[in-house]
């Protein structure tokens, strides 16, 4: 009996043991991980990089901790005062990729949060990280430059660009803005800038960029385009040339006067040809290969038709004439007779006249670009004629007295007029007229009796016994030279190029000049 009831006490004091452990106070060990009060050691020696081929920021630390169960990223915008957490990994990381795109010249600030089983923490010291290894562009400057245009040159000092961009304005006009005028691959520093006009200030910047970022250019450049005007080449024979003609497709230039010989000086091989046509006009066709040549001495004024490259009379013209005008096509000639007040249209290939008309005088025609239009200046008017018909289509009634000379712009849009303020066929202003609505669009006070436009369409000359050089996109004058010379100037001629002009006068010898564009002031 004893020994059943000494069992019963045994088993009820291992129930209650049992019991009372389960009660006992949490468990507190501060160096155990498996402790409710243990916390857990903040990481050490946090470091930041940005990744660019990924496009994010990296995180590394060493991991001091024992025990931790994740570590969490916070980062916050500096200097913002609230972190977020952008993502976690498990224990024992020592790496965390932020797949963050930071804003540049941005400042952001990360820490770590470690975190144990208990949900107690510990964080890291907060590390800044800077985006400002975007490197800009610097030292942007002319390092060559030549007609109408220029080469850009910078210092790149970037590793991560895809490229550059290159942007220009014009700061002296209301509203220009920066504009993108083209970009360079990676690694390139320079552009070429072409299609610059004439005493215009231009403003040019250079900026880096690759895929998601674009920095800013640290330094601008601004310059004008100006023009400087000397003499390339001059005859010694032929005093007082009435015409030199440039061919619309080389450096030939044919030379003629009244009294002498027509030459060919060509200005790139300087080989120099006399013939024995005399001449009082000279003009070339479209492509160069003919020579007209009105001889004003004959008693029947003929047109002889020359072959430039054989010197051999091609066609004789037996109409009486006293000036004409080749049609764009070349296979047409048109002929005026200042004497007998006569108008004629000529096929080349028969010598037969298409049509002709009387009218009144005739100084000088010009066809227009497509060949559709005669543009023929009276003295007094300018009349526009069909070309198919001879037909009066319109007129062009200058505000002083009478027409001195005149020019049609290729895509017919401007006229140019040298307005003769006398009834002796003078000299006078320059009136630029709109053919689209036939009104006069400004008056430019000169004292000009002849006028020419450059084949590339950016220039008129204008002059009597010096000239001025306007540009035709806002008509402003860009140079004006005398040549000192004394007398009328008899013709103007622009090369094909339009860098080189031939000028005669009434009391010197014919002369070449180089209207070379510079960049003549930077800022």
């Amino acid at each position: 009996m004893l020994k059943y009831l000494l069992l019963s006490i045994f088993i009820i004091l291992l129930m209650f043991n049992s019991c009372t452990e389960s009660l006992e106070p949490e468990y507190f060990n501060p160096h155990d991980p498996k402790s409710n009060n243990y916390k857990p050691t903040a990481i050490d020696s946090l470091s930041l990089k940005f990744i660019f081929v990924d496009m994010g920021i990296e995180l590394t630390w060493s991991d001091n901790s024992n025990g931790e169960s994740i570590f969490e990223i916070e980062r916050r915008d500096a200097p913002s005062v609230e972190f977020i957490k952008v993502g976690e990994v498990p224990a024992n990381s020592t790496s965390y990729f932020d797949s963050f795109i930071p804003s540049l010249n941005a400042h952001y600030e990360y820490r770590i949060k470690t975190i144990s089983s208990n949900d107690n923490y510990s964080y890291s010291e907060v590390v800044r990280y800077s985006h400002d290894i975007f490197s800009k562009p610097t030292s942007l400057s002319v390092v060559h430059q030549n007609t109408g245009s220029l080469k850009l040159s910078w210092i790149d000092s970037n590793t991560i660009e895809d490229g550059f961009i290159i942007k220009m304005r014009k700061p002296n006009i209301p509203g220009s803005n920066f504009e993108v005028i083209g970009n360079v691959g990676k690694d390139i520093n320079l552009f070429i800038v072409t299609d610059l006009d004439t005493n215009i200030v231009y403003e040019f910047s250079v900026t880096a960029f690759n895929s998601y970022y674009q920095a800013g250019c640290d330094t601008t450049i601004s310059t004008i385009f100006g023009i400087e005007i000397y003499l390339n080449w001059q005859s010694n024979t032929h005093l007082a040339t009435q015409s030199t003609r440039f061919s619309p497709k080389s450096n030939l230039l044919a030379i003629g006067a009244c009294v002498e010989n027509i030459s060919f000086y060509d200005i790139t091989t300087f080989e120099y040809r006399t013939t024995n046509f005399a001449q009082n006009f000279i003009e070339f066709n479209s492509n160069g290969t003919k020579l007209g040549i009105l001889d004003n001495w004959s008693s029947a004024n003929p047109v002889s038709i020359v072959d430039v490259n054989s010197l051999n009379i091609d066609q004789v013209i037996n109409f009486p004439s006293t000036g004409f005008s080749f049609a764009p096509d070349g296979l047409k000639i048109f002929i005026w007779d200042e004497n007998n007040q006569i108008l004629r249209l000529v096929d080349l290939s028969t010598g037969n006249s298409i049509w002709s008309k009387n009218i009144s005088q005739i100084y000088d025609a010009k066809f227009n670009y497509n060949g559709d239009k005669i543009y023929c200046n009276t003295g007094t008017q300018i009349l526009i004629l069909d070309a198919l018909s001879g037909n009066i289509i319109n007129l062009i009634d200058p505000q002083e007295y009478g027409v001195a000379s005149f020019v049609l712009s290729d895509d017919e849009k401007y006229l140019y007029i040298v307005a003769s303020i006398s009834t002796n066929y003078g000299y006078g202003p320059l009136e630029i007229w709109d053919l689209q609505t036939l009104s006069l669009v400004k008056v430019i006070n000169l004292n000009a009796s002849l006028i020419e436009i450059s084949p590339d369409q950016r220039f008129i000359v204008a002059g009597n016994s010096d000239f001025a050089i306007f540009r035709t996109s806002d008509f402003e004058k860009v140079a004006n030279f005398n040549p000192s010379w004394g007398g009328m100037i008899f013709s103007f001629s622009f090369n094909p190029y339009s860098s080189l002009i031939g000028v005669c006068s009434m009391y010197d010898y014919p002369k070449v000049f180089n209207l070379n564009r510079k960049w003549i002031k930077r800022f």
